[in-house]
């Protein structure tokens, strides 16, 4: 359409000469009379006509001409103006793209920012002027916040408590926490922070420094760290606690008794350092299970907590063994000492209760040393020891004791060590021997034999077994010397030529509640086909009062494997018709010091008629222990007591002096 146009505006002047030729020639005609002569007007006329249309081809030849260049110019300009086009819209476009790539840039970057600002778990605030104007949804979450509005213009003290863990004014820490990030760019520290429901808690504060619209602002990221700081006080308190009753533990402990050393030398005053060993808790552990051991220390470990100070530590060494630092005793020697002493029987006093644990009373009492300090430049270490080795003495004195420290202990407690050193490897050597007592009836047949473990040391010579045995229990030796004599013994009786008498033998509390035990006994019933009733088992009335329903179940399952209970030291204890009457026993054996005394001492009589009675209620045989002269044996034997043991028989004796004795009755 572009280039018809113009071709149309070009016939314009051969239409306008037309009419011009028509005018003039309407002039020439009007002026000539086309009467005087007709011939000449239509010559005129044919002239006329046939030069205007000549005029006219002509006219229209060089346009035609003219056109097509107009036309070729045209398209020329337009090849031009397209090409002039392209190239500015490919200018236009580079510099478009340009700034398009540098906004597009500047646009992913803002979006980045606000996505990480408005998504990231970490509360981010911005701070101009000391005052909050920016938070992230975090930050409203974390302090509690419904909108923005709460926090802009809010400086950061208000969102705190007034007073920081270190004790100092939050307005003032804040303040110096912001100019400290402004001088140096940023600045990392821990915060105590507040809701705006007044809950408190631990954060982590970055602030960074940054340009903000021509000035400098403070970005603020704050991390809530409660769980670290749990986590953190967990790691401290595993590492300075005891994991089962929650005191402190060893070293903690050392780390307190050391600072103590250090003040009280300064300060010229005494403190007392307290070792507590629980009486026969191992006992309790191996035979009522370690849940009941467990339950019981955390029960002593509450008790000993009441009674010491607020100023005073008490931990947990291990097993069963607390310690207890006194301080600020006084800067006398005596007077502290005797502190130090009332201070030891009022927890000795506390422990030694009754504790019901899983159905379980349970009767406990404790051994104590002490040892007061500072004396002439003891270490630590020395302090420990002394300490432990007055308890050790307390022990040896036999439990339930207070003892000071004194030098001489220190030579026992080296006696103690070398013997269970010695009496592991005698057991493990098979040094130990196994001596009889024959047992007498009332019609002077031999009843049985009762086998004594019997010690002779190289160095030291005859141990008693009241020594020894002690520290097997304690020691845990109890067990590979209790299976040493009952093999040894059954091994022996059994190879006699004679038909073997009933064969007695004691059996310590810790053995007994071994959960191997009936498994033990039961093998070597079948290893040496031991007769029913052969084998009598003697155990004391502490292991049926501490766990009396599991006794009796344990007891029915011996009888059932052919083996004879007999009850020990019967009246020494805690004797009880409601128990005994419960029993699966065959025997009562009257305990020596009840014997010894029975011609002199009414009450003890009284007491052996007694047990005599019982036992005939309750159709046991009654064995009595340390029957050494002639009218012992004829007391015993009104009552009509049944077996006699003691040096008026014989002494105990081994197994070849045995035979010999048996021969006299055959």
């Amino acid at each position: 359409m572009k280039q018809i146009k113009p071709a149309l505006g070009n016939w314009m002047f051969p239409v306008a000469l037309v009419v011009l030729y028509g005018l003039g020639l309407l002039l020439v005609m009007e002026a000539t009379d086309i009467r005087e002569s007709p011939g000449h007007l239509w010559s005129l006329l044919g002239l006329s006509l046939f030069i205007l249309l000549l005029v006219l081809y002509v006219y229209w030849h060089i346009n035609r001409s003219f056109l097509y260049r107009i036309a070729d110019a045209e398209r020329q300009l337009a090849q031009e103006q397209a090409s002039n086009s392209s190239m500015k819209d490919a200018l236009i476009a580079e510099q478009t793209k340009r700034l398009s790539d540098t906004e597009r840039d500047l646009l992913a970057s803002r979006k980045q920012y606000q996505t990480l600002f408005e998504r990231t778990a970490d509360a981010l605030m911005i701070l101009e002027d000391g005052a909050f104007t920016e938070g992230n949804p975090a930050c409203l979450k974390l302090f509690g916040c419904q909108g923005l509005d709460e926090l802009r213009g809010v400086h950061p003290s208000e969102l705190s408590p007034p007073v920081q863990a270190d004790g100092s004014s939050s307005k003032e820490k804040a303040e110096e926490m912001i100019r400290h990030a402004m001088v140096h760019g940023s600045h990392r520290f821990e915060w105590l922070h507040q809701t705006r429901q007044g809950e408190a808690f631990p954060a982590e504060v970055l602030l960074t420094a940054i340009d903000r619209q021509g000035g400098v602002a403070l970005c603020a990221i704050v991390r809530d760290i409660t769980e670290r700081k749990k986590a953190e006080q967990e790691i401290r308190h595993q590492a300075y606690y005891d994991s089962l009753t929650g005191l402190p533990n060893r070293r903690l402990m050392l780390d307190r008794i050391s600072q103590a050393l250090i003040s009280s030398r300064r300060h010229e005053y005494f403190n007392a350092l307290l070792f507590v060993d629980l009486d026969r808790f191992k006992f309790i552990n191996d035979s009522l299970g370690h849940s009941v051991g467990d339950a019981l220390l955390k029960q002593v470990a509450d008790t000993l907590r009441q009674v010491v100070r607020e100023e005073d530590t008490v931990a947990r060494f291990g097993g069963d063994e607390f310690v207890i630092l006194f301080k600020h005793l006084g800067m006398e020697k005596d007077a502290a000492s005797l502190r130090a002493e009332r201070l030891a029987e009022d927890l000795q006093q506390s422990i030694s209760s009754t504790y019901t644990i899983e159905h379980h009373s349970i009767h406990v009492s404790s051994s104590i040393g002490i040892y007061l300090f500072p004396g002439q430049e003891e270490t630590l270490d020395d302090i420990i020891k002394q300490a432990d080795t007055a308890m050790y003495s307390a022990k040896e004195s036999g439990r339930n004791q207070i003892a000071f420290f004194q030098s001489t202990m220190q030579e026992a407690v080296v006696k103690r060590l070398t013997l269970e050193k010695d009496l592991r490897q005698a057991v493990n050597d098979r040094q130990l021997q196994v001596y009889f007592q024959p047992q007498i009836s009332s019609d002077n047949m031999l009843a049985g034999v009762e086998a004594l473990v019997r010690w002779q040391h190289p160095e030291h010579g005859f141990v008693s077994p009241e020594e020894f045995i002690a520290i097997a229990e304690d020691s845990g030796i109890i067990y590979a010397l209790g299976e040493f004599v009952l093999r040894t013994s059954i091994e022996q009786i059994m190879a006699l030529p004679e038909r073997p008498p009933k064969l007695s033998v004691n059996i310590s509390p810790y053995e007994f509640r071994h959960s191997h035990f009936l498994e033990t006994i039961s093998g070597l019933i079948r290893q040496y086909q031991l007769p029913d009733r052969f084998l009598v088992l003697e155990i004391t009335e502490g292991v049926v009062i501490n766990d009396l329903e599991n006794t009796i179940e344990r007891l029915q399952q011996l009888r059932a494997l052919g083996v004879m209970v007999s009850l020990d030291d019967f009246g020494t204890g805690y004797s009880s018709l409601s128990y005994l009457k419960r029993l699966p026993i065959d025997e009562l054996k009257i305990d020596r010091s009840f014997v010894m005394d029975v011609e002199d001492d009414e009450h003890n009589a009284m007491l052996v008629r007694t047990i005599i009675n019982i036992a005939h209620q309750f159709n046991l045989i009654t064995v009595a222990e340390g029957v050494e002269t002639e009218t012992q044996k004829n007391f015993l034997s009104q009552l009509q007591c049944r077996v006699y043991q003691g040096y008026l028989y014989s002494r105990p004796v081994p197994v070849e002096e045995l035979q010999r004795y048996i021969a006299c009755f055959e």
